[in-house]
């Protein structure tokens, strides 16, 4: 808002509240505020009540304005602020803070007390907010503005908030109890730096004492859980074999799939009688800390720890010390994971659930298989569920073959790939991944690292004349080539040989059939996942499974638990990183297809026996709700680690 006091008068009103605080004079007061409020006492009003009502809604306020003092503003130009506290007869003077922006730093979490200047402070967000490269999902840190209660008064009438809100990391705190409370809070981000004229020693100081009293709190929490759990193996090991455990997880909410699969798995927890907590960001401005950990687990004193894709001993052992149970679920198979040293690392308490367990070079780093249990990743059929479509759910989302994934551009990842590597060689190996897609086109796929080692060998030696060295050649199998595979080869293959035999009712959902012009007539977009994607599923005749390296993925129970007929591609059983034979059986169950003809032909077989396809889809969906929920997989996990303990219970006399 732009204030319209006149610049010439400032002298006038500067000597008539100094005339007032040297004599006390009350009559000058009248005078003043005649003068330099009265004339903007409407346009204050509307400028307060805008901002009310955007604050309002906004999640990152915290001031008590249903009791605002009442605060004249009787002055504002580009260096400072004047108003009158009717309560105390007295004229306060607030002064800009004209920040050196040099001081200012990217990713920063900051206070800034007492401003006024919404230009200022939107700079100041604009300098210490996090770079794109930091950003995870919705993730960023606070920048706090302090306010006393009068100044959130003057605040309110003399700024415009909505630029401060679009980002969405300014965080209002106007009182000394708000800012106490706020800080005292699980999770909370304390400011790197505060910046500003008034208050700076005061806050700094308030802050100072939050932290430390965290850290007193921390300190006996740790007392706590020490004492806990140097004495309580038995009974926890009780709480495991009687099916009951008291499981905590740390997830996070800057993640897709992991903050859904550590809630399901631990609903389920919960259905099997035993009781869960989940410690997880409350939002974009918060983390979980060490504090907010200590807290929880000596207050809830879980049995076991369960964790997605990390291990106990990427953590505080004074948190989770080797009484509790550990219980890592590996999704991702991430540097740390298949480093040879981790598994030497690991307690006897520690259990590792694998996601893939056909997956060889796992094995290979030297895991204790006493403590591996086999975990795909499940459906949740509280989501993933028959439902009742209207004719428009059904018109929308039906078709006769329907694809759930995304198209990559071939061109745009061969090059990706290719650049990893010095120019020299960039041509040889772009023409070498396209020689591949060329054969799975026709046909001809490669399964596991072996394969793709020879074929890498064929293909250097055949096209270019040299001996590839081995640990480049290992490096593009294991890496970049077993990558191309799944990702770029499967879907876009088996939806060619569909669309040129001559099939026409295909839906392609997911990103990236639209940059391809022959998908056009197909392409349906990116399909949300949940309730939306089970009706895709379930009404959809035919649910192509197009994950080449991974029969058993969850997009395969997901359309089962719908009530969807599921197509599979083979994978030899030795090269299947989850074999979904271990579970289901094939003809009965599911169908797999074997090459281009033999899948156009079972395609066309049950588009045409409608029963024989309802049937199977009907027996597929009961294997799944019995072998392949979150329920199922956490009994088999709670199941596998009671018998162990009582095991080594027995064999230690316990």
């Amino acid at each position: 808002m732009s204030l319209s006091w006149d610049v010439s008068q400032k002298v006038s009103v500067l000597e008539q509240i100094e005339d007032h605080r040297t004599s006390g004079d009350e009559q000058i007061i009248p005078v003043v505020l005649e003068k330099f409020y009265t004339p903007l006492k409407t346009e204050l009003k509307k400028q307060c009540e805008a901002n009310l009502k955007l604050l309002k809604n906004y999640p990152y306020c915290y001031a008590d304005d249903a009791t605002l003092p009442e605060v004249l503003p009787v002055w504002m130009d580009e260096q400072e602020i004047i108003y009158f506290l009717p309560s105390e007869k007295r004229f306060n003077r607030l002064q800009r803070l004209n920040l050196d922006r040099k001081t200012l730093t990217r990713n920063t979490p900051i206070a800034v007390p007492a401003q006024f200047w919404t230009e200022d402070l939107t700079d100041y967000e604009q300098y210490t907010s996090l770079t794109p490269e930091s950003h995870f999902l919705d993730m960023d840190i606070p920048m706090y503005l302090l306010y006393t209660a009068e100044e959130w008064a003057v605040f309110l009438q003399v700024a415009d908030v909505k630029p401060l809100l679009a980002p969405k990391r300014v965080v209002f705190i106007a009182g000394s109890d708000n800012i106490k409370n706020y800080f005292q809070d699980d999770g909370v981000i304390f400011p790197k730096k505060i910046y500003g004229t008034d208050h700076v020693e005061e806050y700094d100081t308030a802050f100072h004492e939050i932290y430390d009293r965290k850290l007193q709190y921390l300190e006996t929490d740790l007392q706590n859980i020490k004492a806990y759990y140097s004495d309580n193996e038995a009974e926890i090991d009780r709480h495991f074999s009687e099916g009951r455990p008291r499981i905590m997880s740390v997830t996070t909410r800057f993640s897709t799939a992991i903050q859904f699969h550590t809630r399901d798995s631990m609903d389920a927890v919960q259905r099997l009688g035993g009781e869960s907590v989940v410690l997880i960001e409350k939002d974009p401005l918060h983390r979980v800390d060490p504090f907010w950990e200590a807290k929880t687990v000596a207050e809830f004193k879980p049995d076991a720890i369960f964790l997605i894709s990390h291990f106990r001993d990427e953590h505080n052992s004074q948190i989770y010390p080797k009484g509790m149970v550990s219980i890592g679920w590996n999704q991702d198979n991430l540097p740390h994971i298949m480093d040879p040293i981790t598994p030497t690392r690991l307690h006897k308490r520690d259990f590792i659930m694998e996601h893939l367990g056909g997956w060889k070079p796992f094995w290979e780093v030297g895991y204790d298989r006493e403590q591996i249990i086999d975990a795909p990743i499940p459906a949740n059929p509280y989501i993933y569920r028959p439902y009742e479509l209207t004719l428009e759910e059904r018109e929308r989302y039906g078709s006769d073959i329907c694809f759930v994934c995304h198209a990559v551009d071939i061109d745009g990842y061969i090059k990706e790939i290719c650049n990893n590597f010095e120019e020299p060689a960039k041509p040889y190996i772009t023409e070498m991944y396209k020689e591949y897609y060329r054969m799975a086109s026709k046909g001809y796929f490669l399964y596991g690292a072996e394969s793709f080692k020879k074929y890498i060998d064929e293909f250097m030696r055949r096209r270019c004349h040299i001996n590839i060295s081995s640990p480049i050649r290992d490096m593009i199998a294991e890496k970049h080539m077993s990558t191309f595979y799944n990702r770029a080869v499967g879907a876009r293959v088996f939806a060619d040989w569909l669309i040129a035999a001559g099939l026409k009712n295909i839906k392609l959902w997911g990103n990236g059939w639209l940059n391809c012009e022959k998908y056009h007539p197909y392409a349906m977009g990116p399909a949300q996942n949940g309730e939306t994607l089970s009706k895709i599923y379930q009404a959809s005749k035919i649910v192509m499974g197009n994950n080449i390296i991974n029969s058993g993925a969850a997009r395969a129970w997901e359309s089962m638990l719908s009530g969807a007929f599921f197509m599979s591609p083979y994978i030899p059983p030795e090269e299947d990183w989850e074999d979904i034979r271990k579970v289901m059986k094939v003809g009965e169950d599911l169908v797999m297809f074997y090459n281009k003809k033999d899948l156009i032909k079972k395609v066309r077989y049950y588009l045409k026996h409608d029963e024989e396809r309802r049937e199977m889809a009907r027996r597929g969906r009961e294997v799944a709700l019995q072998k392949m929920t979150y329920d199922a997989m956490m009994k088999r996990v709670i199941t596998f680690i009671g018998d162990k303990l009582k095991a080594r219970g027995a064999e230690q006399g316990l």
